[in-house]
């Protein structure tokens, strides 16, 4: 009995049983893998809380990187901090992971001065040097326009509502690609990197960004993708290696067969592609094509006929189909521009 007792651990007066962190932990990190980053977050901070040793390297890489993939930046700057400080995690992960979330909250003064302190004591590895060194005059560059621009910004009229239907913002789209944008730019660039915005009214915004020659590095945000990208370095929606590898597989597979289908799939590939712009899926060209084709005959009235007509495509391992699948109906619920 006496033995059991020493096992257990209290913590601000709950008690917590054997394996308790160790469960957390897991759960934290499993929620991670499958991109469930509120949760991750939630188990993992309990995890560190229930911890002897907070300062576990593991469990905090892990939880910064579920505060930073959810949106909770203030969080996350804190952690980081809090790690560059101890020592915590490998310092240059940290550290790439501080300036993003730096960025994301718009603080370029803190990023510039954080980086330039860094570049300035060479004690970068020098396969990491390039990307810092690249950071610092991103950050420069912004902190001089938010100081430059900082007084027009009340100036500058709010473009978007919430309570717009996706329809007049897209024509209001249509509208700013003939004016000087610059006043707008913090507006459109807020849009393009936050997870709640429509993605379909994202891929309008970064068309824009491309088109006006825009050739800083902004944050995009669409689905459970992110990435820091310059939008006068994109490619066409249209030109993107994956979209035209799929569109050659239906083609060939569907075009002289089944012309109407063919012309239906098409219109439901552009509409998928446009939306995830300017990311492509993480599945292979197969299983989108056999996805895709399976997911138009059932629209179509056809659900029985895909494999049947056209076997090569579903000859592949179907392990990621089920996935792929969902992944495409995802996408369908988001609505078109116009009725």
């Amino acid at each position: 009995m006496g033995g059991r007792k020493k096992n257990l651990q209290r913590f601000d007066n709950v008690i917590v049983l054997p394996g308790t962190r160790d469960k957390l932990v897991e759960m934290g990190i499993h929620a991670l893998q499958k991109k469930n980053y509120k949760e991750a977050s939630r188990f993992l901070t309990k995890a560190l809380h229930f911890s002897e040793e907070p300062g576990d390297d593991e469990i905090q890489m892990a939880l910064l990187l579920a505060l930073y993939e959810c949106g909770q930046y203030d969080e996350a700057k804190e952690l980081c901090e809090e790690m560059l400080q101890t020592g915590s995690g490998d310092y240059y992960d940290v550290m790439d992971l501080y300036i993003s979330i730096l960025f994301h909250m718009k603080e370029y003064q803190h990023a510039c001065i954080t980086l330039s302190a860094l570049c300035g004591e060479n004690q970068i590895p020098s396969d990491k040097k390039d990307h810092f060194e690249k950071l610092l005059q991103i950050s420069r560059k912004m902190a001089s326009d938010s100081v430059e621009n900082e007084y027009q910004s009340d100036l500058a009229p709010k473009l978007f509502y919430e309570d717009e239907t996706l329809e007049q913002q897209t024509l209001k789209v249509a509208e700013i690609v003939q004016w000087n944008i610059a006043p707008y730019l913090d507006e459109l660039i807020d849009i393009i990197g936050d997870a709640h915005s429509h993605p379909f009214l994202k891929t309008l915004l970064l068309n824009v960004l491309r088109e006006k020659g825009f050739d800083k590095e902004i944050y995009v945000r669409k689905f459970q993708f992110t990435k820091r990208m310059i939008p006068d370095q994109l490619e066409d929606v249209f030109q993107m290696p994956y979209y035209k590898q799929v569109m050659n597989k239906l083609e060939e597979a569907v075009s002289q067969s089944n012309p109407i289908l063919f012309s239906q799939i098409t219109e439901l590939v552009n509409r998928h592609f446009f939306l995830l712009y300017p990311f492509e899926p993480e599945f292979s060209i197969d299983t989108w094509v056999a996805c895709t084709l399976q997911l138009a005959c059932e629209y179509y009235g056809e659900a029985e006929e895909a494999e049947n007509l056209f076997p090569q495509l579903f000859s592949h391992d179907s392990a990621d189909r089920e996935k792929c699948l969902a992944c495409l109906k995802e996408l369908d619920e988001f609505s078109a521009p116009v009725s």
